[in-house]
C-alpha cells in the first residue's frame, strides 16, 4: 500500500492507496469520508491496512513533539557566575543546544532524567475534551555561565533538541550579590546586608518574607520586585518598618503592576526590617520572587513620555540616588513607519540604574499641554495630527476644587474618522486614563445605545476589574458575540457554555478583561 500526502493548505486533504498487485483499482479516500460512502471502494484488505497505518502514525506523534520548558530553578543568576539550572518540561532528552538571547550567556546541558507521573485515565462523560499525547515528562540540568559584562535584566532562552525548539523560558540577570531566603517560620526576620538580590517564594497561604538591616539617616533605599516578568504567580506587597515596627512605608496595594517598587528616605541610623507577601495572601511553589534592594540609584518618573523620530529630545527625570541628574537626551532613529518604544538605562554619576527607562518615538508632532485647561472654556486649541504630552493632576487640584481635566480643542469633519489614544501605563505611568469625546458645546459624544434583550446576574462569587470568567445565573437567550452591560460596565462574550456549571468568558486581553465603548473594567458583587 503507497500513501500519497498533499500540502496543508489545500481544501481537501486527501490519501491515495493502491494495492501492489497490478490491475486492482486505485482507491482516492476523501477526508469525511467512510468506507460505506459509495465513493469509496476499496477491498476490505487494504481498508484494514490503511486504520494500521494510521495507528502507527498516532503513536509516534508522541515521539514527534517539540521539547517543553514549564520551569526553571534557580529563575536567575549574578553576572560574573555559573550556575546549574534545573529545567522540568517535556522531551528535554537529546538536548543539543541552549539558546540565550545574549552572547554574554553561554549554556551547557548536563544531564536529564524521566519524571515518574500518574496516567491520564479518560472518565467517560466527564472528561469530553481528546487525548492528546504529551510527551515524557522529563527534569534537565544545564549549567550556565554569564560573563561581567552582560546586560542586566530580564533576558531569555530556549532548548533545542531533535523534535525542535522549546517555548520561551524568561530568566533575570542580577548585578548584586544574592542571598537564598530561609526556609524557617515567618515570625523571625532574616537578618542580611544591603545592597543585594533576596530570593525566595511566599511557599505557603499567608508567609511573609522579613528581612532585617542596618541603615543610616538619610540613606535613600529602594526595594525592587522581580516575579510577574518570570511568570510568577506572586501579586507582591512591601512595607518598611523600624526598630519598633512601626510602618515607614509600603507599596503593592494600590499599584496595578503585579512587581511591587518600594523607595524611602531613613529617618535614623538603626535596624530596619522589610517585608514581602502577596496581596491576596496566597501562596505555593509559584509564587516566587527575586528582590533588589540598597541604596541603588532608581528613576521613579519621566516627563514628556516620548518625542519623535529623528529628532533629539530631553527626558526630565525623577527618582532617588540620581547623583543630581535630572535629565537625559534621548536620539531617536530618522524614521520609522509607526510608534514604537525605546528602553535605556539613565548613566548617573552614582553608576547605571537599577531599571531601565520607557519613552514612546512616534511620527506625528509634538506638544507640550499648557495650564491652565481644566474646563471646556479653558481648553487648549492642537492641531490634528499630533502628540500631546501632559500630566493629569500633577499632584495639584484646579482652582475650584475638582480634580484635574485636561481639555483640548480641535477642528474634525462631519464623517472623519479620528482615533484618541492614550500611552501612560505601558510607558510606566500610573494614569488609569479615560477619554471624553465632547461637541463644541461642550456635550458627550455618545459612542452607542445599547438596549437590553435580557437579564441575567452575578453569582457564585464576587468578580474583580480582570477576571474574564463571568458566572451566570442563566445563559439562557445568551449568544457568542452578544453584549453584556454589567453596571456601567459594557463587555462583550467569546464564550458561552452549553451546560451547567462552566463560566461565560468576556473578551480579553493577557487575562485582563476588556470593556467597550469607552467603559472602564470595574468590580462586582455577586
Amino acid at each position: 500500500m503507497n500513501v500519497k500526502s498533499f500540502p496543508a493548505n489545500r481544501q481537501t486533504l486527501e490519501l491515495v492507496c493502491r494495492p501492489r498487485a497490478s490491475g486492482d483499482p486505485w482507491i482516492r479516500a476523501f477526508a469525511g469520508m467512510t468506507a460505506a460512502s459509495p465513493r469509496f471502494r476499496c477491498p476490505r484488505r487494504f481498508v484494514s491496512g490503511l486504520v494500521f497505518a494510521a495507528l502507527i502514525a498516532v503513536a509516534a506523534n508522541a515521539q514527534t513533539i517539540p521539547p517543553m520548558v514549564y520551569s526553571v530553578s534557580p529563575r536567575g543568576v549574578e553576572r560574573g557566575k555559573t550556575a546549574t539550572l534545573t529545567l522540568e518540561g517535556r522531551n528535554l532528552a537529546g538536548t543539543r543546544a541552549v539558546l540565550f538571547d545574549s552572547p554574554a550567556i553561554s549554556a551547557k546541558f548536563v544531564s536529564v532524567r524521566d519524571l515518574a507521573e500518574e496516567k491520564r485515565v479518560i472518565r467517560p462523560g466527564v472528561d469530553l475534551g481528546a487525548e492528546v499525547a504529551q510527551g515524557t515528562k522529563q527534569e534537565g540540568k544545564v549549567e550556565v555561565t554569564v560573563a561581567k559584562d552582560a546586560e542586566p535584566g530580564i533576558h531569555w532562552f530556549r532548548v533545542q533538541t531533535p523534535l525542535g525548539s522549546s517555548n520561551l523560558v524568561a530568566f533575570d540577570i542580577g548585578e548584586l550579590p544574592e542571598i537564598e531566603a530561609k526556609e524557617a517560620n515567618t515570625e523571625q526576620a532574616q537578618t542580611v546586608e544591603l545592597p543585594a538580590t533576596l530570593v525566595g517564594a511566599i511557599a505557603w497561604p499567608g508567609r511573609v518574607d522579613a528581612y532585617q538591616f542596618q541603615g543610616k539617616a538619610g540613606e535613600e533605599l529602594v526595594f525592587e520586585t522581580v516575579a510577574s516578568e518570570l511568570g510568577s504567580q506572586l501579586r507582591s506587597i512591601l512595607s518598611l518598618r523600624d526598630s519598633n515596627g512601626k510602618i515607614l512605608a509600603h507599596a503593592g496595594e494600590y499599584q496595578r503592576r503585579a512587581d511591587a517598587v518600594l523607595t524611602a528616605k531613613l529617618p535614623a541610623d538603626g535596624t530596619y526590617t522589610v517585608s514581602i507577601t502577596d496581596l491576596q495572601k496566597r501562596g505555593g511553589g509559584g509564587f516566587f520572587y527575586r528582590l533588589n534592594a540598597g541604596p541603588l540609584p532608581y528613576v521613579t518618573g519621566v516627563f514628556p513620555l516620548g518625542g519623535r523620530f529623528g529628532k533629539a529630545f530631553d527626558v526630565r527625570l525623577t527618582g532617588v540616588n540620581l547623583g543630581g541628574l535630572n535629565k537625559v537626551t534621548v536620539t531617536p532613529t530618522e524614521r520609522a513607519d509607526s510608534r514604537h518604544t525605546v528602553s535605556l538605562r539613565v548613566q548617573t554619576p552614582a553608576g547605571p540604574t537599577l531599571n531601565k527607562i520607557r519613552v514612546a518615538i512616534t511620527n506625528p508632532p509634538e506638544m507640550e499641554e499648557k495650564e491652565p485647561n481644566d474646563s471646556p472654556d479653558q481648553a487648549e486649541t492642537i492641531t490634528v495630527p499630533s502628540t500631546l504630552n501632559g500630566h493629569v493632576g500633577n499632584g495639584k487640584p484646579s482652582g475650584d476644587g475638582r480634580p484635574d481635566e485636561d481639555y483640548f480643542r480641535f477642528t474634525a469633519r462631519q464623517g472623519e474618522h479620528l482615533v484618541a489614544e492614550v500611552a501612560a501605563a505601558r510607558l510606566g505611568s500610573s494614569l488609569d486614563s479615560v477619554i471624553d469625546i465632547l461637541d463644541s458645546k461642550g456635550r458627550e459624544i455618545p459612542f452607542a445605545v445599547a438596549r437590553a434583550v435580557a437579564e441575567t446576574t452575578l453569582t457564585l462569587g464576587n468578580r474583580d476589574s480582570k477576571t474574564s470568567n463571568l458566572r451566570l445565573t442563566s445563559v439562557s437567550g445568551i449568544r457568542v458575540n452578544d453584549y453584556l452591560m454589567m453596571g456601567d460596565e459594557l463587555v462583550r462574550l467569546i464564550f458561552v457554555p452549553d451546560q451547567p456549571d462552566i463560566d461565560p468568558v468576556a473578551k480579553n486581553f493577557a487575562g485582563e478583561r476588556l470593556a467597550l465603548f469607552n467603559t472602564s473594567p470595574q468590580a462586582h458583587t455577586a
